[in-house]
């Protein structure tokens, strides 16, 4: 055991060979000035570090008179972003005030007609740290120097170095349990704050500012910490801060947000020299307390990144109650959420203070940046939505979403048989990691494969070895593709050997982070490449269902329903041996298969309309309490309330006889099970062709006799009714039709549509279309339409806004959302930021949190952009014979007719009014004024 040491010589025995543990690397109000916080045993110091400013210059030509001699300027080889040619690198490092200072010379350089692409310039300082330092460095070699002396003269970044694992004898912080925090807890609405400083002793300092000047306090604070203390306990929830099971509360009023912020930074002085941290909860980044608390800067800052609901004062009626309920909620959550932080630090190697505020993508972020550094490639790092390829990212639009890129298919039609609904998950990354089975199966990989054959330096210089893969108009160097793959990997190998861990996390996310713009190594040509191979293994899969004996119903990337050929109590063992005999394949190992729900009969018209009997035991054959129904028409909610109930109950009860029709049949000549001796045929059973005719039969009968009888009288009674209503002065409520955000056509009287849509119900009905063509007939007859008018003819009254795979930030579920069709999306809840308001809720349906509508929004407007210029740089094609034209010249096509437009200029209009409809209805302001501006001038 060492001696013991007195405090003065500590600092001096802290040198090289000690490892400095990083908490946390915070920006300074210098120009490349940060603050280092380490934590050394058991104490927290702060060391000045500087940062210069560091990127790569690619030349055409060798000039090195473009450089000035006061920074430097290394010639280096790298690989660049999709495999760019690398001619002549320079890495210039320069400090930043030094950078500052010469702003002109640094922008004839970047700007210099020699200079062929500028890399890494948007990388911000404190991100570059974090990836060379990770969570403990040590100083080189070169630079032997005391802690003492580093808090009085700062270090360089260069003088430092990532402390290998050899060097680190514990755990990251112990785990987390040698910190002592500060809870910090900030909400705000409409100028109201509320700021809560919480002790480790349980001393609650309240402040409290309002506009109106009120003092009122924060009510039953001890009993809501109780509550929710008690229950925390219960679930058994590993925490590394111990709650006390009092608390004391201090209330402070102030008159505006300034004094707010002077008393919190006046208590926070008490407290410098107790090495504490704060971890911080608000929806404003530590930057806004920078700036406004003047002894912030004194301690290290966690964010807790969290719902920016948790810190919205609620409306003035209740918000004292729910307020309190939100800071409870965040204070006793705050333990398990610094454990788990921690952890995930410790497996990525990223500082804890610095976590990004979406921790999944810049986990991922980070730890595929490294992986590329490693490999000597060029970062495409960027805080925008385009990577930063060294310009050449401006030289063209963003392309298009191509329609091809994704899987949408639906087969509409009456399901007698067992339907079974299935979730899909990992399917990018098994995509990724199985992706040479995939070209080896469709005969591709010389195409769009990276096969495994070694080359020489003479084929690379002929030009025989591809130095990248194309997938479409994505273009991708097998480097970058194999850094992808085996992060992937890595990633999937520590999930099995430590479930539930920080790996799991990421490959739950894997999918969310390649196709999300707010991530900062985010490239769409990676995206695309990536879709291109999910899209082969989703085919290959449901070709594989096809061989096992189920046919697709409606498959997307998230979902699909299969139709088996197995009756009612037999579909449970029958998925289990489905879905196993899948994952059985090599090439679906790693995907996961989950069924949702078990339908015994089902009605598709498409994913916003079908109905049918959900099975609520997939083991039993018979339902004693009668069936259960599930109904999902978007069709009927753009019938006027007075029609609408009619169809849906009409609707309903047309399935629940159809399922009982089909179940009479097959329960009364299904043969009782009995032993019957080997190679003898049971005379008893009946043909299966012989059960299907009576089923056809009885069916037919129902729809010729039963069914036509009660349509005919319910249309008799909407008709007498919609006449009556015809004559008042004021048409009635009831009977006008919503405007919705798929509105797109004008709409016949309620009973023509009434019509209209149910025979298009019935028409799913196949195997009976002549029986529904007659019912048809005698409906539209009695409404005085004729057959074969336009006005007889049905549409789907709903356009579609389809936002393809839209993946929940919490449970990663996949989903495609339809705006326009989707009925979950059009539920309406008051607005916690605007009282009295309302707004549509976009909630996961998996684990019911709520999607985030600024990057969906986001998303629409970049349709908007996509459909101009795919609208200005269409091809055009001959009026007769509808040949594309081939060239750029000629005035008329070699069959005389005239050019046109393959898409015309009314259905480009037509989609950018469904969107400003869109947004109207669901309340994206950013949407609507750019679809408007765009409609106003073209």
């Amino acid at each position: 055991m060492d001696a013991p040491v007195a405090t003065i010589f500590k600092g001096a025995r802290m040198t090289t060979t000690y490892v400095w543990e990083i908490v946390q690397i915070r920006p300074r109000r210098d120009p490349g000035k940060f603050t280092l916080w380490l934590s050394l045993e058991d104490r927290l110091v702060s060391v000045p570090l500087r940062i210069p400013r560091e990127f790569y210059l690619n030349l055409k030509s060798p000039d090195t008179s473009l450089f000035d001699s006061s920074y430097d300027a290394e010639s280096l080889v790298r690989t660049l972003p999709r495999n760019h040619p690398c001619r002549h690198l320079f890495r210039v490092t320069v400090p930043e005030s030094e950078f500052l200072e010469m702003e002109s010379h640094f922008a004839h350089l970047t700007n210099n007609p020699n200079v062929d692409g500028v890399y890494e310039m948007q990388i911000p300082h404190t991100m570059r740290a974090v990836l060379r330092l990770g969570t403990a460095c040590t100083t080189t070699k070169e630079n032997d120097i005391s802690i003492t002396r580093t808090q009085s003269i700062g270090l360089e970044l260069n003088g430092l170095e990532r402390a290998g694992p050899s060097l680190t004898k514990r755990a990251y912080l112990d785990g987390g349990r040698i910190l002592k925090t500060l809870f910090l807890y900030h909400a705000i609405n409409h100028g109201r704050h509320v700021l809560v400083l919480v002790l480790p002793s349980g001393k609650f300092q309240v402040h409290l500012a309002s506009p109106a000047g009120s003092r009122e306090p924060l009510r039953k604070m001890q009993e809501q910490y109780s509550a929710l203390n008690s229950a925390r306990k219960a679930a058994g929830i590993v925490s590394l801060y111990e709650y006390p099971e009092e608390i004391e509360a201090h209330f402070s009023y102030h008159k505006d947000e300034h004094k707010l912020m002077a008393a919190l930074s006046a208590e926070l002085g008490t407290l410098t020299d107790k090495n504490y941290s704060i971890v911080l909860s608000s929806s404003r980044d530590p930057e806004y307390f920078d700036l406004r608390v003047k002894n912030m800067y004194k301690f290290p800052v966690i964010p807790m990144l969290t719902d920016r609901a948790a810190h919205l004062v609620a409306v003035p009626l209740q918000w004292q109650s729910e307020t309190v309920e939100k800071l409870m909620t965040q204070y006793l959550f705050f333990g398990s959420w610094l454990r788990v932080a921690v952890e995930q630090s410790t497996y990525f190697d990223v500082p804890v203070g610095n976590i990004g505020a979406d921790a999944p993508l810049f986990f991922a972020d980070i730890d595929f940046a490294r992986r590329l550094w490693q490999n000597d490639s060029l970062l495409w790092w960027s805080p925008g939505l385009r990577p930063d390829l060294g310009g050449m990212e401006h030289d063209a639009n963003a392309p298009s979403e191509d329609p091809n890129s994704s899987v949408d298919l639906a087969n509409p039609g009456c399901y007698t048989n067992v339907c079974l609904a299935i979730n899909v998950r990992n399917l990018a990354l098994n995509s990724v990691l199985q992706s040479g089975i995939v070209n080896e199966l469709e005969g591709t990989a010389g195409a769009t494969a990276f096969d495994s054959t070694s080359h020489t330096l003479n084929d690379y210089t002929s030009g025989e070895a591809r130095a990248s893969a194309t997938l479409g108009d994505s273009v991708l160097s097998p480097q970058t593709f194999g850094i992808l793959k085996g992060m992937a990997k890595t990633w999937l190998l520590d999930k099995v050997r430590n479930p539930g861990g920080p790996s799991e996390h990421a490959v739950d996310h894997f999918w969310r982070w390649l196709s999300s713009p707010s991530a900062q190594m985010y490239d769409p040509s990676l995206q695309r490449f990536v879709q291109g191979l999910m899209k082969k293994t989703f085919i290959q899969m449901l070709a594989e269902f096809k061989r096992l004996g189920s046919q697709v119903v409606k498959a997307d990337f998230g979902h699909i329903i299969l139709v088996t050929s197995k009756p009612p109590g037999t579909a449970s063992a029958y998925a289990t041996y489905l879905l196993n005999a899948v994952n059985s394949h090599e090439l679906f190992t790693h995907l996961e298969l989950q069924p949702d729900r078990y339908y015994d009969f089902l009605l598709f018209m498409d994913s916003a309309n079908l109905g049918g009997v959900v099975s609520e035991d997939p083991y039993s054959t018979s339902s004693n309490s009668g069936p259960c129904i599930a109904m999902s028409w978007n069709i009927e909610s753009f019938f006027p309330p007075a029609v609408r109930t009619a169809f849906h109950q009409d609707l309903r009860r047309i399935i629940v006889e159809l399922y009982t029709e089909h179940q009479t049949h097959a329960d009364a000549d299904r043969a009782p099970l009995r032993v019957i001796d080997n190679l003898t045929q049971d005379s008893s059973a009946v043909p299966q062709d012989e059960v299907q005719q009576k089923t056809n039969e009885a069916v037919t009968k129902y729809l010729e006799t039963r069914l036509t009888r009660r349509l005919l009288g319910r249309v008799s009674k909407i008709l007498a009714s919609q006449k009556q209503a015809f004559t008042e002065e004021e048409m009635p409520a009831e009977w006008l039709c919503p405007l919705l955000p798929g509105s797109h056509r004008t709409m016949a009287t309620p009973v023509i549509e009434y019509v209209k849509a149910m025979c298009a119900c019935l028409t799913l009905i196949r195997t009976h279309s002549n029986e529904v063509g007659i019912l048809r007939r005698n409906l539209l007859e009695l409404v005085g339409v004729r057959e074969f008018a336009s006005e007889a003819q049905w549409s789907d009254p709903s356009a579609r806004c389809r936002v393809p795979h839209v993946v929940c930030r919490t449970c990663t579920h996949v989903r495609d959302l339809d705006l326009c069709r989707d009925a979950d999306l059009m539920e309406r809840t008051s607005a916690r930021s605007r009282p009295g308001a309302t707004e549509t809720k976009w909630n996961c349906p998996a684990c019911n949190s709520a999607y985030d509508r600024r990057a969906i929004e986001s998303t629409l407007i970049d349709n908007i952009r996509s459909l101009i210029a795919a609208h200005q740089a269409q091809d055009l094609k001959c009026t007769r014979c509808k040949q594309i034209r081939v060239d750029d010249m000629s005035p008329h096509c070699k069959c005389a007719g005239a050019w046109q437009l393959t898409v015309g200029r009314a259905e480009a209009l037509r989609r950018i009014r469904v969107l400003t409809n869109v947004a109207t209805f669901h309340g994206l302001p950013f949407l609507k004024e750019y679809a408007e501006s765009t409609l106003a001038r073209w």
